[in-house]
């Protein structure tokens, strides 16, 4: 249900109005838990925890939308539908909102509009209440998709990612929780690069692991209007790395979706070189760069797929470059065997145009040692319908998976 289907939601700025500004935030995080609470069948307000992440609290890629067009409709705000991913707590959503009526000055004055693309942060310093100028690349990324010049679309989009190039190495934003509380290695999971990379690419499959096991999903950079890219795949990689030592205490096993396969494994290789390797690594549908069956999924997921989607949902600018950014930094990449490290593939035996797989060249295939279980569903579908059959044969492997031998540090004694 979305917001313009619920009647008589209230205006917070009325509440707001006869209030001192400093407790703007708590007047909204009441609100925010209100909607949360309701989208979500919590008995009360009271029982949306405001420091639990949204992900913890139950929220998919389609109840964050959901949540950000009832904010829209309580607060009469334009906000971006990434909200709940830049923002990804009721706290700081809050906090952001409040932010966001101090910068109007006037509480009387409803804002602009929305525009007919979807609003992104703002800079620290900008005018947040001025709605954003249209950006033409996601315009001229659907043309290329929609005739079919795929390739000169992301070489465009290439070109525009190198004026976001950062110096030094961009910090990542710190992994969202799923689950925690349980016995056993924490799943770290990678998204796919794929605009719109988010952490709610794993929100189904978690529906099932968060029972059983820890998850946590870390959030690619340069996604978002403020970051920055890194300019070499080492240092993406290395902070990939960085994130994993940071946060992640205890075992844990890396899982990566499609391409974000490329980037778990390569994070599991530098890991290992720094003596904190993970106990396993799991893929997704990962398909090698340059392969018959990634161009397949690129071309079917590019083509017309793409372009459909990007009618309703524009993508940002900021999602494309980035997209286009990190394909281009893993395109002349290869995995190497990591000693040490089990190694789990699983293969959509569907193909996203309806009709099954056919033919060895058009399967995923990973050319370090590995084990390879196939699962119903397409590439898109393994992580959303099929979501449950995923995450089962994930727990399965997990479960049965030989037993790591110990690895060896760099001069050749066990490591403890």
């Amino acid at each position: 249900m979305t917001a313009e289907t619920v009647p008589g939601i209230p205006s917070v700025r009325a509440a707001m109005a006869d209030r001192p500004r400093r407790e703007w935030a708590e007047i909204l995080l009441a609100a925010v838990r209100d909607q949360a609470a309701q989208l979500m069948g919590y008995d009360a307000p009271e029982d949306v925890d405001p420091q639990r992440g949204f992900a913890e609290l139950g929220f998919d890629s389609l109840t964050a939308v959901w949540l950000t067009e009832r904010l829209g409709a309580v607060t009469g705000l334009e906000l971006p539908r990434t909200l709940v991913v830049d923002w990804p707590t009721p706290h700081a959503v809050a906090t952001h909102l409040a932010d966001r009526f101090a910068a109007l000055g006037d509480l009387g004055t409803p804002p602009a509009a929305p525009a007919a693309a979807p609003a992104r942060p703002t800079p620290a310093g900008a005018d947040r209440a001025t709605p954003p100028a249209t950006d033409p690349l996601p315009v001229l990324f659907a043309q290329a998709c929609a005739q079919n010049q795929v390739k000169d679309g992301l070489e465009l989009l290439a070109v525009a990612a190198r004026m976001r190039v950062g110096a030094g190495s961009p910090r990542m934003r710190e992994p969202v929780s799923f689950s925690q509380g349980f016995a056993g290695p924490t799943l770290v999971c990678v998204p796919s690069v794929m605009a719109p990379s988010n952490v709610y690419q794993y929100a189904r499959t978690a529906d099932t692991l968060r029972t059983t096991h820890n998850m946590a999903v870390l959030s690619l950079p340069g996604y978002a209007d403020h970051e920055s890219l890194h300019r070499t795949r080492t240092d993406l990689v290395a902070a990939v790395a960085e994130t994993v030592l940071s946060h992640v205490t205890g075992p844990y096993v890396l899982v990566g979706y499609s391409s974000g396969g490329w980037i778990a494994h390569a994070a599991a290789a530098r890991l290992k070189d720094l003596g904190t390797a993970p106990e396993s690594l799991v893929l997704l549908d990962s398909h090698l760069p340059g392969s018959t069956g990634l161009a397949e999924i690129q071309s079917d997921l590019l083509g017309d797929a793409y372009a459909e989607w990007t009618a309703t949902q524009p993508p940002r600018g900021a999602e494309l470059t980035a997209m286009a950014h990190h394909l281009q930094l893993f395109d002349d990449w290869a995995p190497t065997d990591i000693d040490g490290v089990s190694t789990l593939l699983l293969c959509a035996t569907g193909r996203m145009g309806g009709q099954p797989r056919t033919g060895e060249h058009r399967r995923a295939h990973w050319g370090p040692e590995h084990d390879t279980v196939d699962v119903p569903g397409t590439h898109l579908t393994m992580i959303d319908e099929h979501a449950a059959s995923t995450a089962s044969a994930i727990s399965d492997w997990l479960a049965r998976r030989p037993a790591r031998p110990p690895h060896t540090d760099s001069i050749g004694q066990e490591a403890p």
